[in-house]
C-alpha cells in the first residue's frame, strides 16, 4: 500500500464518515495521517554497558585503596590494580583463543558468529527449536512454518490475518528466499574418477541458472528466567498458542493456500535455508541431531575459574592485613566473585543448564562446519566456508531504518524488477504488535495533535482503542532486512578467490540495491555493515533480538498493519517458482459411513485432509480402480485388500507383477496369514499368449 496523497485517498474511501460532524472526529478515521513524525529507533540499551564500566572501575579503586593501604606503596599499589583489572578485561572480552586461530589468508578475521549460542529440540521429530544463550540473556523458543502450495487467481487477506494476530499479541517474521537450484557435491575431495568430476561440474553449471523459491512464517518466544525448567514449559505452552493463532488465522484468510508446520530434519534444513539463502545441508542431517562436546567453552571455563581463585586468594590476604575479621574477609570475596559471575561471565554456569535443563534435550550441532569471517577493508560483506563442501559465500545485507510518509511502497513492482536478474536473495520482515497501552504511554510523541487528543479523550475506553487499533491492523513494531548472496566452488581460499567472490557479490548487490530504491522509495535503508551486519544475520535466523544483552543495534520502526499488509502480502510474481494450484472447490461429504478405510478427503478450500474415506463392505463387491499410474493403483487395491482381511473377508490375488507379494509377507505373521488365496504368474498361473 502506498503511503502517498493517492492511497490515502483511495483508502479513506473505505471508511465513511461519521454521524457526528466533527472535524476531529473525522480526521482520527484518516488511516494513514497519524504520524507527526516518523518513529526511527535503534535497538540500544545503554545500562548493560555502564553497569560494567562502573563495575570495572570500582574494582579498580577497591584494588588500589585496599592494596595502598595495606602496604603503602603507591607505584606498587597502581601497578598490581591495572593488571588485574586489564587481565580480567582481557579474559571477559578479548578472544583468549586468537592465537589459535588458522586463518587461511592474510588480511582476514575470523568470526565465531554462534559462539554463545546452543540450540537443542526435545526430540527428534520435535517442531520447536530452543536457542540458549550461555551469557545468561534467557532462551528463545522458535517455529517455523512453510508456504507450500499458492493457489493461482486467490489472494490473502493479510489485513484480516494481521488483526487476527494483533487481538492475541502475536509476533511473526515473513520471509522469502530465491536460491540457485544446485546439487551440492558434499566432499568433491572424494571423487577421484575425471569423469565423475566432469558430471559433476556439469551438472553444477547446467542447474546454477535455475530458481528455488521458498516462503517462511516463523514466530518466537523469549524466556528472560535461564535456570528453571518452568521457563521452558512455559516458552513452549507460548509456542504452542503463538502456532495455533497462525495456523487458525492464515487458513481463514488465505483460502486454497497449505501451510505446513516444519519438524524435526525440515526444521534443521529450514534453518540452513533461511541463512545461507542456498541449499546447504550437513553431509548427514542425522548427526546433525547428537551432542556436541565444546572443548573450546571448557577451556575458557578453567581460565576464568583459574583467575577467580587467583583473584580471591589475593584479596583474602590483602584484606586479612588490614585486620579485617575472616568471616567479613570471605563474605566481601564472595559477593565480589558472585557479582563478576552475574554480570560478566554467566557462562559459566551453562553446565548447570546443560546438567538439569536440558538433559534430556538433543543439541544440534548446527553450522559447526562453516567458518564465518570477515576481510579487512570489507566491512559490509560476511563470508562463509565450508571446506567439506568446498563451497565459499558472501553475504550483503540493507536494513530499513524510516518510513517517509511520501514515495512509494510497491512489492510487485520489486519482485518484478529482480525476476530478470536470477539472483539469489532473501526478503525479511519481523514484527511484533504493540497493545493499546504501548501506544499511549510511549509513543504518543510520535503522533499528530489530532489523534493524541483523541487518544486522551477515550483513554478509558478500551473499546474505543481497540476500534481505533483494529481499522488500521494495529501499529506494529517493524523491521525489515534485504540481503543478497553469491557463491563460488573452490578447494583453497585465497585474496584473489575472495576478490572475485566480492567483485560478483557486489554487482548483485549494486542491482538489488537499486530495485529496491527504486520501488521502496519511501523506505530509507542502510546497509549494514561490521556488528550490524554480524546482528541482522542473527536477526534473520533467530527471529527475534533477543539474543544480546545491549541490544542489536540495528533500526526499526513503526508501521500501521494497512501500510504492512502490502508489504507482507504474496506476490503473483512468486507463482513461477512455488507449486501452484487451480483453486476448485468440492464440497466433499462429513458423514461418510466406512467399514474399510483406504484413505482421506482432501478439503481444497483449505489443501488439508479433512475425514476418513472408505468403502462399506457391499460397495467393495463391484469397484473399478482406474486413474493414477499402475504403481497408485496397485498401492489403493493393496490398501483395500488389507483392509478387508482385517474384517474377516478373504482374498483372491492374481498377481502378474510380483507387486502383491508384500501384502502376503506383511501378514505371514498374524492371523490373517491364511485369509489369502494368492497366485503368482510363472509360478501358480501361466500365460500363453499363441493360444
Amino acid at each position: 500500500m502506498l503511503e502517498s496523497a493517492r492511497s490515502t485517498s483511495d483508502n479513506s474511501k473505505q471508511f465513511k464518515k461519521p454521524d457526528n460532524d466533527e472535524s476531529q472526529e473525522y480526521s482520527v478515521n484518516d488511516l494513514l495521517n497519524i504520524w507527526r513524525d516518523r518513529p526511527a529507533q535503534r535497538d540500544i540499551k545503554w545500562w548493560p554497558n555502564a553497569i560494567k564500566v562502573l563495575f570495572i572501575g570500582f574494582i579498580w579503586g577497591a584494588l588500589f585503596s585496599i592494596s595502598y593501604f595495606s602496604s603503602g606503596l603507591l607505584i606498587t599499589s597502581f601497578l598490581f590494580s591495572s593488571i588485574m583489572v586489564i587481565s580480567f578485561i582481557i579474559i571477559s572480552f578479548g578472544n583468549i583463543f586468537f592465537f589459535y586461530e588458522k586463518v587461511r589468508f592474510r588480511g582476514g578475521k575470523r568470526i565465531d558468529l554462534f559462539e554463545d549460542l546452543n540450540f537443542r529440540i526435545r526430540d527428534k521429530n520435535s517442531d520447536t527449536l530452543f536457542i540458549f544463550n550461555r551469557k545468561g540473556y534467557g532462551t528463545t523458543g522458535l517455529k517455523i512454518f512453510k508456504i507450500d502450495i499458492i493457489p493461482e487467481t486467490v489472494h490473502g487477506n493479510v489485513k484480516r490475518f494481521l488483526r487476527s494476530l494483533d487481538r492475541l499479541g502475536v509476533p511473526y517474521t515473513y520471509q522469502i528466499i530465491q536460491t540457485s537450484n544446485i546439487q551440492l557435491i558434499e566432499n568433491s575431495a572424494e571423487l577421484f574418477d575425471k569423469e565423475e568430476r566432469k558430471r559433476a561440474r556439469s551438472q553444477l553449471l547446467n542447474s546454477q541458472n535455475s530458481l528455488i523459491t521458498s516462503l517462511y512464517l516463523a514466530t518466537s518466544y523469549w524466556g528472560k528466567t535461564l535456570y528453571f525448567s518452568a521457563t521452558l514449559d512455559n516458552i513452549q505452552k507460548q509456542l504452542d498458542g503463538y502456532s495455533k493463532v497462525i495456523f487458525s488465522s492464515f487458513t481463514s484468510t488465505f483460502p486454497h493456500h497449505h501451510l505446513s508446520e516444519l519438524k524435526g530434519l525440515d526444521l534443521i534444513d529450514a534453518l540452513y535455508a533461511l541463512f545461507f539463502k542456498t541449499k546447504v545441508a550437513p553431509k548427514n542431517k542425522q548427526e546433525s541431531i547428537e551432542e556436541l562436546k565444546n572443548n573450546k567453552l571448557m577451556i575458557s571455563m578453567i581460565v576464568r575459574s583459574i583467575y577467580l581463585m587467583i583473584f580471591s586468594v589475593l584479596n583474602v590476604f590483602i584484606i586479612q592485613s588490614l585486620g579485617v575479621p575472616f568471616s567479613y574477609n570471605i563474605l566481601i570475596n564472595l559477593t565480589c566473585n558472585f557479582l563478576i559471575i552475574y554480570i560478566f561471565w554467566k557462562d559459566l554456569l551453562s553446565p548447570l543448564a546443560d546438567k538439569f535443563i536440558f538433559r534430556d534435550f538433543y543439541r544440534l550441532n548446527l553450522f559447526t562446519d562453516f567458518k564465518f569471517f570477515m576481510r579487512t577493508g570489507i566491512p559490509d560483506t560476511l563470508f562463509v566456508w565450508n571446506q567439506k563442501l568446498n563451497l565459499l559465500l558472501g553475504t550483503n545485507m540493507l536494513a530499513v531504518k524510516q518510513i517517509r510518509s511520501s514515495g512509494y511502497n510497491e512489492p510487485d513492482q520489486f519482485f518484478r524488477g529482480i525476476a530478470p536478474l536470477k539472483l539469489s536473495f532473501s526478503y525479511t520482515t519481523i514484527q511484533s504488535p504493540f497493545s493499546c497501552l504501548d501506544l499511549k504511554h510511549g509513543f504518543m510523541k510520535h503522533l499528530n495533535e489530532p489523534i493524541q487528543r483523541y487518544l486522551i479523550k477515550y483513554a478509558g475506553n478500551k473499546g474505543r482503542l481497540i476500534d481505533w487499533l483494529s481499522m488500521r491492523a494495529s501499529i506494529w513494531w517493524f523491521m525489515f532486512f534485504i540481503s543478497a548472496n553469491s557463491y563460488k566452488f573452490t578447494s583453497i581460499i585465497n585474496n584473489k578467490v575472495i576478490d572475485s567472490l566480492e567483485e560478483e557479490l557486489q554487482d548483485k548487490f549494486d542491482e538489488i540495491d537499486l530495485v529496491f530504491r527504486t520501488y521502496f522509495s519511501n523506505y530509507p535503508r542502510v546497509v549494514l555493515k561490521d556488528r550490524k551486519l554480524l546482528s541482522g544475520l542473527k536477526v534473520i535466523l533467530l527471529k527475534n533480538k533477543f539474543f544480546r544483552r545491549e541490544g542489536t543495534y540495528l533500526p526499526y520502526t513503526l508501521i500501521q498493519g494497512v501500510v504492512l499488509s502490502n508489504t507482507n502480502k504474496i506476490m503473483d510474481e512468486l507463482k513461477k517458482s512455488i507449486k501452484t494450484q487451480v483453486a476448485a472447490e468440492f464440497n466433499t461429504p462429513l458423514n461418510l459411513q466406512n467399514q474399510i478405510i483406504v484413505g482421506n478427503t482432501i478439503n481444497t478450500e483449505f489443501c488439508r485432509e479433512e475425514i476418513s474415506f472408505g468403502f462399506k463392505l457391499d460397495q467393495v463387491r463391484s469397484l473399478l480402480i482406474s486413474g493414477g499410474k499402475n504403481s497408485q493403483r496397485d498401492n489403493v487395491a493393496m490398501n483395500i485388500i488389507s483392509e478387508l482381511v482385517k474384517n474377516n473377508v478373504p482374498s483372491i490375488i492374481f498377481d502378474f507383477k510380483g507387486n502383491y507379494s508384500k501384502i502376503i509377507n506383511s501378514f505371514s505373521k498374524t492371523q490373517f496369514k491364511n485369509d489369502f488365496h494368492y497366485f503368482k504368474l510363472g509360478q501358480s498361473f501361466q500365460i500363453s499368449l499363441l493360444k
